[in-house]
């Protein structure tokens, strides 16, 4: 392995890394508050955390001892599959965040979501197949996006706005990523033979996805800080702690008064 896969080698692990960290932090806010936004959001991480360590293993495993497909859209079922998730949890976070009631209604985009990508995979492959394909899951994932947009402005109660509100920009930002991956994968696809030959390891790596999915990371980390510093175990002093102790002890023995006065000019 030479420096520069090395060294992507060592990129793939911290990915990997920063969205653990964050599904913990996220799963101990769950715990805490029992707001489903986080378990949404842990799971969301979690499928991130699948797709990552699936790609590291056929990077740098499977790759080296296996002979891949000649293909470009490799493993689809199992992409179609985690993408599918991740749209429905994106959807059940934007309804958390606006108190909608969950309905089957705002789910009907993931069966014609499924539906394109068989329909593209079975397809005979060519430059413009592999960017639909790939170019399907952005479209799906802005839809998702614009919905919260679309939430935000007809929504009329104003506590539930001020706390979207805080997401208006971050959500623009994802946006605008998803747009970049569409040009990136046009460009992928355009260069196959480029891009199979160029001799790094990263084969079906999407540097701006992995970008768009740090920014996830980070903005549910970030929500998660003000319940994770209350789990924080404050510092007393030796005294301080004997004391709560003892306040503890005389508590649940139900002492009288009297015997309480006692009890401190024994100790």
């Amino acid at each position: 392995m030479d420096t520069l896969n090395t060294l992507l080698f060592i990129f793939s692990v911290v990915l990997i890394l920063i969205p653990v960290f964050s599904s913990g932090a996220s799963l101990l806010t769950y715990i805490k508050t029992k707001e489903k936004v986080f378990l949404y959001a842990t799971l969301l991480l979690m499928t991130f955390i699948c797709d990552l360590t699936f790609l590291h293993y056929i990077d740098f495993y499977h790759s080296s001892t296996t002979v891949l497909p000649d293909t470009f859209i490799s493993f689809a079922p199992f992409k179609i599959l985690l993408f599918s998730i991740m749209l429905i949890l994106n959807m059940l976070i934007v309804l958390h965040i606006f108190k909608k009631e969950v309905k089957a209604k705002y789910f009907l985009f993931i069966p014609i979501f499924v539906a394109i990508e068989v329909i593209l995979k079975v397809m005979p492959e060519n430059n413009l197949m592999i960017w639909m394909f790939y170019t399907t899951r952005q479209v799906f994932s802005i839809i998702v996006l614009l919905f919260f947009y679309y939430s935000y402005v007809r929504c009329t109660n104003a506590n539930i706005k001020k706390v979207a509100k805080k997401f208006v920009g971050v959500i623009g930002i994802l946006i605008l990523l998803n747009l970049i991956i569409v040009i990136e994968d046009a460009l992928v696809s355009s260069q196959q033979e480029a891009f199979s030959t160029s001799g790094l390891i990263f084969k079906e790596r999407n540097f701006t996805e992995n970008l768009y999915w740090m920014v996830v990371t980070i903005l549910i980390f970030s929500n998660t800080l003000p319940v994770i510093r209350q789990l924080e175990i404050p510092t007393m002093s030796k005294s301080e702690r004997i004391s709560q102790d003892i306040q503890a002890f005389t508590t649940s023995i139900q002492l009288t008064r009297r015997e309480l006065e006692i009890f401190h000019l024994i100790i």
